[in-house]
């Protein structure tokens, strides 16, 4: 369920320009932000998302200050370093449920960049009255939601353990409300 926006230079795609400003956007609402910047080689699918991205020394967290658009041209400062810094890109690709600007660099064509906001991101989903099947598997728990309206289908398995929490939270007498409890963390 990802949700990619892809701006391209000379694309004749008809969104082009929309998923520009799109990125813009994203990129401009990165100020005084902490961000995880990660520049690694192209692999050989020249597709981003195939390099290995664990984490590496080079890698730096650093907030971004005065970002800004011009042309296509990407501008930011950081903490480090008084001197403005740019890059001018061939394509961006914007993941927005991962929060991640994938950025191909025009001056080094064989070098991509990644940002990437560092919390953790969770898709929300509400099922309202979800069609339920289960099944015991060992000392697990599967079970199936499905919302025909939605298109969505979520299969969870749960360990005993959490079948015990799951158990805690079912009401066992006949109440029409269930306390609502924030996962552990």
């Amino acid at each position: 369920m990802s949700n990619q926006v892809i701006w391209e230079l000379n694309s004749p795609n008809p969104d082009n320009s929309t998923n520009f400003e799109t990125a813009s956007q994203w990129w401009l609402e990165l100020e005084n932000q902490e961000i995880i910047f990660a520049q690694r080689l192209l692999p050989a699918t020249n597709q981003a998302e195939d390099a290995n991205w664990e984490a590496q020394r080079f890698d730096e967290k650093l907030t971004l200050t005065q970002t800004r658009v011009g042309g296509i041209t990407l501008y930011w400062h950081s903490p480090k370093s008084e001197q403005e810094r740019s890059i001018t890109p061939t394509k961006l690709e914007l993941n927005t449920d991962k929060q991640q600007l994938y950025i191909y660099s025009q001056a080094q064509q064989n070098l991509v960049i990644r940002i990437t906001k560092p919390q953790t991101i969770y898709q929300s989903y509400n099922l309202e009255n979800p069609k339920i099947a289960g099944a015991k598997m060992g000392d697990r728990l599967v079970l199936l939601l499905q919302d025909e309206a939605q298109n969505i289908e979520v299969k969870l398995t749960l360990n005993s353990e959490n079948v015990a929490k799951l158990k805690t939270i079912l009401p066992s007498d006949n109440t029409n409300s269930i306390p609502l409890q924030k996962p552990d963390a």
